[in-house]
């Protein structure tokens, strides 16, 4: 039965005040959102495509993702810049909260909160709340990957950030 490994720092953040968390060691950083630009023929999961530092990344969009409601760009929107196993990737949120440090207990079965769900890897409660620990690996599939490949290729004009 999986449960979260309390035992790594965790980025936490939110979208419509839920908490999510990310292993700390996948965040290369933190930026202020900016102006995505759009990828024709993208999945619905992908905003478009961001030039950090020189790279063409894809920015996903954590409310359909995460099945939230969708609403415009915040001025207070943030992105994580995480690297998954394959490449690295944008994600949208509402805000980072901050680091959560390794903590002894408060996991809670997977498979008792959310059964065959492969975006989670694990649930941690904290104070009465819940935090669901994201699988960054899972975001993103073979064949989209290709399409963003392709999509860098062709968008060399991407702002930078």
């Amino acid at each position: 039965m999986p449960v979260a490994e309390t035992n790594r720092e965790m980025i936490l953040f939110d979208l419509d005040g839920q908490r999510f968390g990310i292993e700390l060691r996948q965040v290369q950083r933190v930026v202020r959102a900016v102006a995505i630009t759009p990828v024709p023929g993208a999945p619905a999961t992908v905003l478009g495509l961001l030039n950090i530092g020189g790279t063409v990344i894809p920015v996903m969009n954590m409310r359909r993702i995460l099945h939230r409601p969708e609403r415009e760009l915040q001025l207070s929107d943030q992105l994580l810049i995480v690297h998954t196993a394959d490449r690295v990737v944008a994600l949208l949120v509402d805000g980072v909260l901050g680091v959560y440090g390794p903590r002894v207990g408060g996991e809670v079965p997977l498979d008792t909160i959310l059964p065959g769900n492969g975006l989670i890897r694990g649930v941690l409660r904290d104070q009465g709340d819940l935090i669901f620990i994201q699988d960054v690996d899972a975001f993103l599939s073979a064949s989209e990957i290709e399409i963003f490949d392709s999509a860098s290729e062709q968008h060399p004009g991407v702002p930078r950030v």
